[in-house]
C-alpha cells in the first residue's frame, strides 16, 4: 500500500483489520445446500423468506390457511415491520376462544422491519438492489458510521439526497442467515399445471408449502440442488464431507480446504481498503 501516514496509522489499521474479519465471514460462510454465500440477517431477501416459511406452516383448528388468507397477513400485518403477536392474528382472523391456532410458537419470529424502513426507497426505480446494498454494508461495517456514510455517498450520492443518506444508515442490523440468493431465487421447480419454472421463493408465496415440504421428492428442487452442486462444487466430495467441511467454515475464518468461491457471488467494495498515502 505504500507508506502510511503516522497520525491516522492506528486509525487506518483498525480499520482495514474490522473490514477483513467482517470480509472473512461473508466469504467463508456458506449456504450449506448449494455452497454460495450467505445472505445478511437483516436482508430484504432473507427476512421475507423467514417471515413467509413461518406463515406457510399457519393452521387454524387443524387446517391450513388459504393462500389468500396467508397473502393478507403479509401484507396487512407483517410489512407493518412490526413483531406480529398471536392476539394480532387471532384478531385479524376473526376467530373466537375456542379456534386453536397451531404451526407457529407463539407470536410470528420473523418481522419485515427492513422493508418497513426502507419502503420509500425500494418503490424507486433500482431501489430494491440500492437497498440490498446497504444493508449488506451496514452488516459488513456497521460499527463505523463515517466509513458507511462516505461509501454510501460515493456509491449513490447521484441518486439519494444527504437526508435519504443519513436516513438510509440509520437502520441497525448485524449478523448472517443461513441460506444464499442462489438457492433461493436460481433453484427451480417445473410446475407440470402450467409449465413454469418456479423458484423457492415463487413457491413459498404462491403456495403453503414450507421449506422442508418443498425440498421432499414431490418437488424439483432437491434434484435441482444436486446439479447445481455438482456443476458448481467438488463432484468427488459427499454430502456428509460438504456438510461437515461448511459446519467447520462457520467457526474458522481461514485455513483448510474451501468449496471454490465465485467471484461473482460477492459484490465487495475495495475502496473501503485503500490505504492513505503520503509522498514523504
Amino acid at each position: 500500500c505504500g507508506k502510511t501516514r503516522r497520525s491516522n496509522g492506528l486509525r487506518t489499521g483498525r480499520i482495514v483489520g474490522r473490514q477483513f474479519r467482517a470480509f472473512g465471514c461473508i466469504i467463508w460462510r456458506w449456504d450449506s445446500y448449494i455452497g454460495e454465500p450467505v445472505l445478511p440477517q437483516n436482508s430484504l431477501l432473507y427476512t421475507r423468506f423467514q417471515v413467509l416459511n413461518e406463515l406457510n406452516n399457519l393452521k387454524v383448528n387443524g387446517e391450513g390457511i388459504s393462500v389468500a388468507q396467508k397473502q393478507a397477513i403479509y401484507h396487512d400485518l407483517c410489512l407493518s415491520g412490526k413483531k406480529v403477536s398471536l392476539s394480532k392474528l387471532r384478531n385479524y382472523l376473526n376467530l373466537d376462544k375456542n379456534d386453536e391456532i397451531t404451526g407457529i410458537d407463539g407470536d410470528l419470529k420473523g418481522t419485515l422491519s427492513p422493508w418497513k424502513h426502507y419502503a420509500w426507497l425500494i418503490k424507486q426505480p433500482g431501489g430494491y438492489e440500492i437497498t440490498e446494498d446497504i444493508i449488506r454494508q451496514i452488516t459488513l461495517f456497521g460499527d463505523d458510521r463515517k466509513l458507511l456514510a462516505n461509501w454510501l455517498h460515493k456509491t449513490y450520492g447521484n441518486k439519494l439526497t444527504r437526508e435519504e443518506e443519513k436516513l438510509a444508515l440509520r437502520f441497525q442490523c448485524s449478523g448472517w442467515g443461513r441460506l444464499s440468493r442462489a438457492f433461493l431465487t436460481e433453484i427451480y421447480h417445473g410446475e407440470s399445471s402450467t409449465g413454469e419454472a418456479m423458484s423457492i421463493m415463487d413457491m413459498l408465496w404462491e403456495t403453503n408449502y414450507n421449506l422442508m415440504e418443498l425440498l421432499s421428492s414431490r418437488f424439483d428442487f432437491a434434484g435441482a440442488v444436486q446439479a447445481y452442486r455438482e456443476a458448481h462444487l467438488n463432484q468427488y466430495m459427499s454430502l456428509q464431507d460438504y456438510l461437515d467441511e461448511s459446519y467447520a467454515s462457520d467457526l474458522l475464518l481461514c485455513g483448510g480446504n474451501r468449496p471454490p468461491l465465485h467471484k461473482h457471488c460477492i459484490n465487495f467494495n475495495m475502496d473501503a481498503l485503500q490505504c492513505q498515502h503520503t509522498n514523504e
